[in-house]
Order: C-alpha cells, then structure tokens, then sequence
C-alpha cells in the first residue's frame, strides 16, 4: 500500500519546518520490547515503554534524529498540517500537562485539533497505546531557535527538544524514518507502506566560512603550517576551497551547526593539534592598577577584621520565604528607631524560583539565624557569621536599597575551667567597639530610643542600639529566648545589624600622631547614684567632656543594686584613665576635676555622687 494514498502533509511554515518526512505502518502488535533493545535503553538512562516508542527512541540515540509514532487511527481526515497554533488553542501533553499555546508556537495538527508541539512532545489523543494497529511515523527538521523558545516558554525539556534545539541534520531525515520503518516490522509486525512523504521544498543551506591562517595564528599563538591546517578542517566533514595565499573557504557540513564563524574553526583546530602546542607567556598589562574604591576597600577592611576574630562571611540570596520574614521581624517599627528602616512587608517577586526564594529581604539577620539554624543541625555547636549586602524596602511607589553589615554569634567559647559565663552579647559588642575605634568613628554610644522599643526578634532586656556622631546606625541584642526553644537552640545567640552606609561616611579617616608621652597615667574612680531606667552609658561622653583634655578613657567596671540603696536607684562605678603632657597629676588637680565631672553629671541627670 501507498502513504500518499493514506493522507498528504502540508507544511504551512517552510521556516520554521524546512523539512517533514513520514511513512505509514499497518497491522503492527503494541508489545515489551524485546531484552537486548531493553538494555541498550537501559545502558544510556531510558526506561522502556513498549516496542514502538523504544523503537524511536532507540533511531534517535544511533543516528541522533528525533522520532515521533502516532496512532494513524487517532488522526482526523487525511491531512497533516504543519502550522503556526492559535492564539489560547488547547493542548494536552503526552504526561496530561495542559497547555495554552500561541501564535509562536509550532505545531503538528490533523483537520481539528492540534496532535503535537513540535520538536517538543506529543499530544494525548494521538499516542500509541496497547490498542494501537496503524502508526504513522514523524521524522522531520524543526528550526532550533523555534523549539528552543517553545520549550523554555512552556518549561519543556524533553530529549527531542534538547537536540532539535541543539540542531540535527536536515538529510539525515529519511535515513531515520526508514530505519524506525525497519525496526517496527522486524519487532512489532505489520506491514511498511512502498513510499513515503517527504516535503523537502527549499533545501536549508550549508554555513560558508571565511578562514584565515593569519588569523589562527593570531588566537593559537604559534605559526601555522596551512597545509596540516587544511588536513585537519578536511577531517573534520567540511569542504575547503582556496580563495588566495592563506585564505579559503570553508563549507560546513549540515550536521555540524555549531561551525559558524572563523573563531569555531580555529577552536576546532587548536583541539585537534593539542591544547599543549599553545605556548604559555604571561598577559601584557597594558595598564596601571586601577584605584581601589573607598568603598570596597571599606568592605575588605571590615572583612578582614571579622575574619581575623573568627568568624565566617555569609554570602546569602537576596531572597527568603515571605512568612519567614514576617513572622521573624514582627513589627518593623522598632528597626526604624534605630536606623534600619525597614518595611512592613517585603518585596515580593513576580517570578520567584520558589517560595522559599519568593520576596527580596528586608535585613540581614533573618538570613544569617537560618544559617546558624543549618550550622548546628551539622555539629558546629559554636562559631560566628557576618554578612555584608543589600537590603529592600518599599515607600509609596518607589524601591529603596540600603547596604548592611549582619552579625551573628552563637555558643560559649571554651574557657580554662570550662565554658565561659559572660553573656554572648558582651562578647560581640566589644568586637563592635574594636571595629569602631579602627574606622575612627568617634561619639559611640550604647542607648536605646526609649523604654519598649526592642526588635521583636531580640531579648527586651538584653539589647541596645548604637548611637554613633548623633545619630543612630544599628543595634545588637541577645536572640529572644521563643526563637531558641522554637528551634531547640541550646546555647546563647547574639545578634547585631548595622548601617554600612554610616559607616562609610567620612572614611578614610586619618590618625593624628601624638608624641609618646613622658609622664604616666594616673588611675582613679568614681562612683554615682543614678535612676535604674538610666542606661549608665549616657554619663560616659559628659565625663570625657568635662574632663577633656585629660582623661584618655573611661570605662563602667561595677554596678550594685540592693536595699542599702534608695528605692529605683543603681550605683554605677566609672575608672577613668587620665594624663597630662607637661607634668604630673597633684591630687589638688583630680579634686579639680572631680568638682567638674559632678557638676556636669548632676546638671545633667537626676544622679549624686558617692
């Protein structure tokens, strides 16, 4: 019997299907494949189906041609049209995937429906199953920049689609269809029709090359001898003709689509006659070192000195789970008191990979306490992360940026007679002080900007903000104790987040050398009666600017709290470290002093002196 006497084939869209072959096969038997064609699916990762579509897959594995098998007897009329879909026409895939195709897609169809994306997958209603007699078989050559788009739009990556998109050989076309041809008789019985449909009406044309050995030479980097560059482009399936000393032209075989410039000749080349010839030589630098930003060289001292002290950077997505952050930073009121303002709810993604990863972060911390959480389910029962990057808030209508410093520590470091027991924070807060003093930021101050004002995330009784040159630019806090049990945390958890833009501002900040000075320190003590709620770092900058020029540093070493002292008052003891250039301190000087230092703080704040 005849194929053309079954039905025709219409190619609407010679662009996008310069090529489409088929053949019709009668009275075949749906059935397992047969062992050894199991196995050589099997070998490359293919799981059997039945004999027909092991079949197709198995041509398209030896020759590198995609194959599809219809059931002819689902197919209405006796036309098959090769065709631009309609807008919102329906399509259902092989696997039931319903899809909503457009002008730009590419399909296989009978008279009334569509049976097949092509180059991508079959349809439902066209597939062979148990019951199917009568196969028509597809070979064809689909456009690969059409099938590529199609299926990236649909989020279909078949093994058809990945070589259609790759490019196959437009003349390898009726070589495949008659080996699946052959394999269905031998395998599944039936009958092959006599002849078969090949709509082959302008021939695609093979890539013309202009090749240069001046040219090779160039990008190897060695001389060239034409005639074994010759050999090796002959060897390669193209045919050469010469167009002068050193120049031809080159014309590549259909099956090789990835030869389309002089720089894929040339690649070819250098990979034929050995990556080793490329002799090595240093770069030129034809340039002067660019100068370091202030900002990145900012990032590299900051980094640096987070490394030094043990911790480890984070380097996080932009992204996290919406809920995630809502339900960790609470109310973002309290952020915005202390620098960091923050959105209520974060920017969510149009396309986002999932929802894990689906709105763009609105702080650091949220971020580097799932990386601990990751770190402790691993062992590591102590360490700490930093995190430098962006973070996203929305006012009105427009997108705001702001670059962050994050910090997180977690676990007691081992003292000499076991763990220590110094609160965490106190340990991440010298390390923020440490940080501070070599950027030379002057003005730190540890306060809060009023009673109640904690981050939801943090402890209400163990955090601050930091206040630095009047303004303030973050906070560290002690992790609240509902995050820990929460996620079984045993140990403390310290955190702190900081405006990186504030500290920038006015950097680099130079150090104005002192002579050594000639005459010692001097070391003395003062203790004041103050209100509970008065944090006892407000007294510190009015001591050092009642005791400027003298006092070189001023530290709170003891506090006391007890019935000996009046009802809502603390004792808070400050050392100071003072000194002079030109001589000794008398005691007449420090009563001088002192006198000063208490009328500022009693002026001041509702304190007495001890």
């Amino acid at each position: 019997f005849s194929t053309a006497s079954e039905f025709s084939v219409q190619v609407k869209d010679s662009e996008g299907c310069p090529r489409y072959a088929g053949l019709w096969v009668k009275g075949v038997q749906v059935a397992p494949s047969p062992a050894w064609l199991v196995r050589r699916l099997e070998s490359v990762g293919l799981n059997s189906i039945n004999n027909i579509v092991d079949i197709t897959n198995f041509v398209m594995l030896e020759l590198g041609q995609p194959l599809h098998a219809f059931d002819a007897k689902e197919l209405n009329g006796k036309q098959v049209l090769i065709r631009r879909a309609q807008e919102s026409e329906n399509f259902v895939t092989l696997d039931g995937t319903e899809l909503k195709l457009n002008s730009d897609d590419l399909v296989i169809a009978d008279e009334k429906r569509v049976l097949a994306l092509a180059g991508v997958i079959g349809g439902k209603n066209s597939g062979v199953g148990e019951n199917t007699q009568e196969i028509f078989i597809e070979s064809a050559f689909f456009n690969s920049q059409g099938v590529r788009r199609t299926a990236r739009r649909h989020g279909l990556e078949t093994d058809s689609s990945q070589r259609f998109s790759r490019g196959t050989d437009p003349e390898g076309v009726v070589l495949a269809l008659l080996r699946a041809a052959q394999l269905m008789v031998e395998l599944a019985g039936g009958e092959a029709s006599k002849d078969f449909i090949d709509e082959y009406p302008v021939s695609v044309k093979c890539s013309e090359i202009s090749l240069r050995s001046s040219y090779v030479e160039e990008r190897v980097g060695y001389p060239v001898d034409p005639s074994k560059l010759v050999d090796w482009i002959h060897r390669l399936g193209c045919k050469i003709n010469e167009k002068g000393p050193g120049e031809w032209t080159v014309i590549a075989p259909l099956y090789r689509w990835d030869l389309q410039r002089e720089i894929d000749l040339v690649e070819e080349y250098a990979r034929l006659e050995g990556y080793d010839k490329i002799p090595e030589a240093f770069p030129v630098l034809q340039e002067a070192p660019t100068k370091v930003e202030g900002q990145y060289a900012l990032d590299d001292r900051i980094q640096n000195f987070w490394a030094q002290r043990g911790y480890s950077q984070a380097i996080n997505y932009n992204f996290l789970s919406g809920e995630f952050l809502k339900e960790f930073l609470g109310s973002t009121e309290e952020l915005k008191n202390v620098g960091l303002p923050t959105s209520k709810e974060g920017i969510r993604l149009q396309n986002p990979l999932s929802e894990e990863l689906s709105t763009l972060r609105t702080a650091l911390v949220p971020g580097l306490f799932l990386n601990m959480v990751n770190n402790l389910r691993y062992g590591s029962d102590r360490g700490g992360l930093f995190e430098i990057g962006g973070v996203y808030s929305q006012t009105s209508e427009e997108f705001a940026q702001q670059e962050r410093l994050g910090l997180i520590l977690w676990g007691q470091p081992a003292g000499l007679w076991g763990e220590s027991q110094a609160p965490l924070v106190f340990r991440l807060k010298r390390h923020l002080e440490i940080l501070l003093e070599s950027l030379l930021i002057q003005s730190v101050q540890w306060k809060t900007p009023h009673q109640g004002s904690n981050p939801s995330f943090v402890h209400p009784g163990q955090w601050t903000g930091l206040f630095c040159e009047g303004r303030f630019i973050g906070y560290i806090g002690t992790l609240h104790p509902q995050w820990s049990e929460k996620y079984k945390i045993q140990g403390p958890v310290a955190v702190a987040e900081l405006d990186r833009q504030a500290l920038l501002r006015g950097q680099p900040r130079w150090t104005k050398a002192k002579s050594i000075a000639k005459f010692p320190q001097v070391e003395r003590d003062l203790s004041f009666l103050i209100p509970r709620d008065l944090p006892a770092g407000d007294l510190v900058p009015v001591i050092q600017k009642a005791g400027s020029p003298y006092i070189q540093n001023v530290e709170i070493f003891a506090q006391f709290e007890g019935d000996k002292l009046p009802v809502g008052m603390k004792s808070i003891s400050y050392r100071f470290w003072l000194q002079k250039t030109d001589g000794s301190f008398s005691e007449s000087e420090w009563k001088d002093m002192q006198s000063k230092i208490q009328a500022q703080i009693t002026k001041k704040f509702p304190a007495q002196l001890r």
